[in-house]
Parts: C-alpha cells; structure tokens; sequence
C-alpha cells in the first residue's frame, strides 16, 4: 500500500489547536458570543455570531475548512475525503496515550507497554484512510471527468486508477462496485475504534449535512446509550465539535440525551403553528431489541452498532434498505460493523453477510485471506496485525513488527489449560475473516488449529505414512483389508464433478483378545447420501469407525480409526457404498449408526444382504437412539424409527457444540524443537485431510463429514449413559501419544 508521508497537512487544525489551546480567530468570536448574548437569561436559547459579521481573514478560514470538510482535499497526489479531514481535525476522541515503554517479558522484546486513556485527537492511520475511502465510494463512486456537454470522458474503474492511482484499497475494480449507492460492513479486530468513526460519522451529518436524518441504532441499551455505548461516543464528539470548533458551531432545537434524540434549528411559530426552519439536521438513537420491523419508515443514513449483537441483523439490514433507497434512488448509507468472538444469530448473520455483500447491496472488497473466497469478494476486513499500536510516526502499519508480537501471543494462548482461551482469542484477534466467526454460534469449530493440522499433513505427508489405503474384501476366512496403491483417499472440498470413488482409510486396526473383537468396542456413524440424488450432486456419503473410550486398549480409546468418503458412480455405485460399509463393521464388530432423515438405499440393502457367516446384516443396524440423557433432545414416541438418530436444527446444533469440545480434547503433551511443550489436542489426531477441509471452510452449510461427526457425538454420548463407570484420564498415558504414531 502507498507509504503516507504527509499526514501533518491533513491534520493542520488539530495541531494548531493543541498548540494553542483553541481554533484560529476563536478569540474574535468569543467577543462576538458574549456581546451577542448580554443581559441573556438562563433558559432563553443561545445566539450565536454570523460568520458574515467577522473580519474578512476569519470569513475565509471558516469558508476554507467547511469546503475541505465538505468536498475532501488532494494533498501530495493523494485524495483525503472530506470526513475523513473533519475526523482528524473536529473531533477529540478517547484514545490509549502510552507513557513508557513498559516491563519486557523478556530482555529483547513482547514488551507490556504503560498508557493511559485520555481524550485527544485520532493519529492518521492508513487502515483509517482505507476505511473512510471504502465509505465514500460506496456512497458517491468514483467521480468521473466529464466534458462541456456533461458527458463522462472516462469509465469508473479509469476514475478510480486516476484519483487513487497507486493506493490499493482493496475494493474490487469493476463498475458496477465503484458507481456509488452502496452501504458498508466492516469485519475487525478489537481495538481500532470503530465506534469512534461511527460516532463521527453522525458528528459529521449533523454538522455539515443540512436536512440529513441520521439513525444510530443498537440492539439493546447497553451498545446504545450505557457509558461506553455509541449514542455517548457521538455525544462526546458533538460537544467538542459544538463547543470548540465555532465556525461549525449549531443551533439545537432537540437536544436530549435521555431520549438519545438531536436535532438543530430553531422552532417558531408562524400562524399559531410550530414550525422548525434552519439547518435542520437530526441524530436519533434506536434500539431494536430483537424486532426486525422497528426501522420500517425511517429514512436516512443508519448505523449499526455492535453489529453481532442483533439475533436477525441480515433480515433488520435487508427490511431496512428501502431506509436509504427508493425506487433505485439512493439517499443514504447503512454503516455496520462487527467484532470477532462473539456468539449467537447475529454472528452468522455477520457471516453470511460478510461472504455475501452484493446481495445486501454493501460495496465489495477482495479477499486475498482465504483460498475458498478467493475472487467472490467479501466486505471490509482488517487483519489484527494491522492494528493502531504498530505504525509509524506517519501512521504507516508495521506489519511484521505486529504480527510478531501477535505470533507470540498466540503460542501463549495455544498452551492455556482451556484450548477455548485460544480460539477466542484468535476471533477477536483473527488474521483471517474466518477466524473470526471461529467462536460464534454454529461456526464454533478450531479453525485455525484445524489449518495447522492440514498444513502439518501437508508439508510432511505424515498422515500418508501412517494410514494405510485399500479395500475390504471377502474370502474364505472372512473379512480383509488390502492395501491398494492405485486407490486414493476422496479429499476433495467443497466436493467436485469427477471420480468421487474414494477408498477406505485405515489408521489402526481392530484390538482382538483371542482373536475376537469384543462387542461395542467400535462404532460406526453414517452420514448417507439418497440414490434418487443425481451423480454430479455435491453430497457425498461419509462413515467412520470411532473406538470408544475403555480401559485396555493401548489408546483408551476416543478416537477415530478409520473412514471412509465418497460417492461410487455406476449403476451399482450404492451397492458398493453400502458393501463397504457393511465389511467395515463386520470387521470392526461394530454397530452403525445412521442419519436416517436420508437413509437411501442402506436399510434395504440390509435387509437384502447377509454377511460372512451368514447373519443378516440388521444386526449391524443400532436401533434408534434414546438420547434420555438429554430431555432438550430425547427421541418422542412420535418420532420413532427403526435405526440410526433423525436430526433436526436443535440436535444439529448441539451436535456441532459436542464436536467442538470433543476436537479440543487433551491427549497428552508433546516437546517441539525449541523445548516448548505443547497440549496435544484430539485435532492434532485428524489425519482426514477432507475432513480439515470441512472444519476451516464450514459456514453452516453441507459438509457431510461434519454431519458424519455430528451423528458421531450422539453415538459418543449414548455409549458413556450405557457406560458411565469407564472414566479415562488422557493425561496419565501420554506415553502412548509420543510414539512415533502420533508425533
């Protein structure tokens, strides 16, 4: 990005107020203010001095700035928007003012640094520039040059190469995203100020936006107009505008902060009606708590604060379009933002609308973070290595300087007694968008962990060395594996057109005491496909066999050992699903457990089939779970089936909760290279490279091998009710898990 060596220029009355104490020609106004207001009494309204009524030098100052504030200015080639200025010149914001270097945790560096919190005006920060650039030309787009007859001599991605040349914002260039009329949604770490900027940006409207409406709007008191809530950041902001930046100062008409509602001008009375005349603009706060239809009506500009916190905030943001928009005209802009780490509807909301702003009609930015998003653009997003504490004197970030420090942290939290501690601290500090969403609602999985893993498998093909790749097959003595080289493991995610055959994936075969693999040592978990889906549908089937937790095999138990994913084509390609799966739990002694909301062709193919000695293959068939351990969840005589778990949106989501916190599991400890000691987790025990796949790109959607885990947990769950005295300790057997297996 452009390195910005002139931030001085744009911040030259900041400056010269804290030099000063006050604004140039403020000492002329005030003798205006007090003559003006003489023999005034305590409730009657203020009056302020005419800009007109002032010398010539102070008309121009005043005029200068307004149209600087009003229009943005190019300073040293590079274009500064008019908000932006005003934010660094008008506003006083409260902000961390360091004080001493601090206590090393070290001699060398990961420095803790002393502050205080004091009011002040905002440093220039590149990330800032990016933000309000981003903002404005969602607004107005790019403006184009026209010639005499008012007819555009450029396109807008030309506009756009020519007003911010060689600044990349990070918005996608294409016309359509650079023609104006767009909201905007910013994704971000904790720590930038956000509420600050929101605050300005109703600051800014009511100060310099005649007749503008504005809606600050919260989902409850506490973002609103609690002390640290919004409505008190903009108040803040407006007094300081009000009180010392007298060529802006208003005349308010409305004026409480009990009712979060402002609004200058003057009332008067014409004919025995009130009227109010002059400048005439408004800011409201609004809560909505939970009530989607609570801005229908309103028109103007809408900000959204702590975004997250709304249960419906894609549902409240779309009912609320026609707010700044009508008939395709579009008057206003919807500003929103949400931090990482939260939990809750309004974060997959946060989610689904981040991963989608065309649909939301919110300006597009690239995603050069995630693979899977790569080139579908998303909105705003700012690493936390792009932080306000790691930049230059010129408001430059110092990226490796803060990702460093950042690293460090993270390998402190990685080794906390909670893994959570971890995960949450790299949603509200993520390096990716998806990181972000890792701690919220449906999406709680370790993302980042499970890239950890998948890079680990990557770089060193540790899970091709211990797993071994085949087929079962019958002979005369039963069941077999046999390893076949030509066969590959289907790995592929989000699943696509192509040979979907598979193999099945063996890390550890069946414990046998004389022989014999004892009963309800292993169970399988099914996550089915129908056969009345087309061949090219992007479900695959997905079954694995977890050994359950005991006391005399070498692990313990609680782990999965081996797998299968896929989808055979072919006439008898769900034959072939089906005879796997039946082999499989013949040779592991183990009963399946199906998701029977589709249960395709395995319960008849069950009832058809026989296996090696003869027994019909619903033996193999679980019954239908209970699930009385759970009364939220235990199966009701009306829900009755033959076999397997029927899931709905209550046991998915609880689901999904018991594989978060299974995935997190202690195992054992390792020592990396450094002499470190690290937890081992159940994750660092995921050799399915598909399986990783789903956890770091899941969203909600389909991702069969997560619905294969999630029937996993409720097998897991069912076993321990049956089999409450077995209680295993991982971390007493650690030495199991540093074998050469598992290193």
């Amino acid at each position: 990005m452009y390195s910005f060596t002139n931030i001085n220029d744009i911040r030259e009355l900041a400056i010269y107020y804290q030099k000063h104490g006050m604004y140039p020609y403020y000492d002329e106004y005030l003798e205006l203010y007090e003559e003006f207001n003489k023999g005034r009494k305590p409730k009657e309204p203020e009056l302020f001095p005419i800009i007109e009524d002032m010398s010539y030098s102070a008309q121009e100052f005043a005029t200068y700035w307004r149209n600087r504030f009003l229009n943005g200015t190019s300073i040293g080639g590079v274009y500064y928007t008019g908000e932006h200025i005003f934010y660094l010149n008008a506003c006083q914001i409260q902000r961390v003012i360091y004080k001493d270097d601090g206590i090393f945790k070290d001699t060398t560096k990961h420095r803790k640094k002393v502050g205080i919190r004091d009011a002040g005006f905002p440093d220039f920060w590149d990330e800032d520039y990016k933000y309000f650039t981003g903002c404005h030309v969602a607004r107005w787009g790019t403006k184009r040059q026209r010639n005499e007859f008012g007819q555009p001599l450029e396109t807008r991605v030309e506009a756009y190469h020519r007003i911010y040349h060689d600044i990349d914002l990070g918005l996608v260039i294409d016309e359509e995203n650079l023609s104006g009329g767009l909201n905007h949604l910013y994704l971000k770490p904790r720590g930038v100020g956000f509420s600050w900027k929101l605050g300005n940006y109703n600051n800014y409207n009511i100060n310099l936006l005649p007749q503008s409406n504005n809606f600050v709007v919260a989902d409850s008191k506490e973002y609103l107009g609690d002390k640290d809530g919004i409505m008190s950041k903009f108040m803040q902001l407006r007094d300081f505008t009000q009180g010392k930046v007298w060529f802006l100062r208003k005349n308010y008409h409305k004026n409480s902060p009990t009712d979060n509602a402002f609004a200058t001008g003057f009332k008067q009375s014409v004919g025995g009606t009130e009227i109010i005349t002059g400048f005439g603009s408004a800011v409201t706060g609004t809560i909505v708590d939970g009530d989607t239809d609570k801005l229908r009506g309103k028109r103007g500009n809408i900000s959204y604060e702590e975004f997250g916190s709304f249960p419906k905030v894609d549902v409240l943001w779309q009912k609320s379009i026609p707010s700044v928009n009508e008939y395709g005209v579009v008057y206003g802009q919807m500003r929103g933002g949400g931090t990482g780490g939260g939990t809750g509807e309004g974060y997959e909301a946060l989610e689904r609308m981040f991963y989608d702003p065309h649909t939301y009609d919110i300006i597009k930015y690239k995603n050069p973070f995630e693979e899977a998003y790569r080139g579908k653009g998303c909105a705003m997003f700012t690493p936390a290595f792009i932080n306000i504490t790691f930049k230059d004197k010129n408001g430059n970030s110092l990226k490796e300087a803060a990702k460093e420090e950042l690293d460090f942290e993270r390998e402190e939290k990685k080794n906390a007694p909670d893994p959570t501690v971890y995960i949450n601290f790299c949603a509200e500090k993520p390096y990716q968008p998806n990181e972000a969403f890792n701690a919220a609602g449906n999406n709680r999985l370790p993302i980042d962990l499970a890239k950890q893993q998948l890079s680990y498998l990557t770089m060193t093909n540790r899970d091709r060395e211990i797993c071994r790749y085949g087929d079962f097959f019958l002979d005369e003595n039963g069941i077999k594996f046999k390893v076949d080289p030509m066969m590959k493991p289907y790995e592929a995610y989000p699943v696509k057109p192509g040979d979907k055959e598979g193999c099945i994936v063996l890390l550890k075969p069946p414990f046998r005491i004389n022989g014999l693999v004892p009963d309800n040592l292993y169970a399988i978990s099914v996550d089915p496909y129908s056969d009345e889906e087309a061949p090219d549908s992007v479900s695959i089937g997905s079954f694995v066999v977890e050994e359950n937790v005991n006391t005399f095999t070498q692990s313990l138990g609680g782990m999965e050992v081996c797998w299968y994913d896929g989808r055979p084509e072919g006439f008898e390609g769900q034959d072939r699903f089906c005879r796997r799966l039946f082999y499989t739990a013949e040779y592991y002694n183990a009963k399946i457990i199906i998701e029977n909301n589709q249960k395709g062709s395995l319960v008849h193919y069950a009832k058809t089939h026989k296996d090696s000695l003869g027994r019909p293959l619903t033996d193999y068939l679980h019954e239908q779970l209970g699930l009385g351990y759970d009364p939220r969840l235990a199966t009701k005589a009306k829900m009755r089936r033959e076999y397997g778990i029927h899931m709905d949106e209550k046991r998915k989501l609880q689901g999904l909760k018991d594989y978060q916190e299974y995935l997190l599991i202690p195992r054992g400890k390792r020592t990396n290279d450094d002499g470190t000691v690290s937890n081992l987790l159940n994750i660092h025990f995921c050799y399915n490279r598909g399986l990783l796949q789903e956890i770091i790109s899941f969203n909600g959607g389909n991702a069969d091998r997560i619905s294969c885990r999630i029937v996993k947990m409720f097998t897991i769950k069912e076993y321990e009710e049956n089999n409450k005295k077995i209680q295993t300790r991982y971390d007493d057997y650690d030495e199991f898990f540093d074998q050469m297996l598992y290193q």
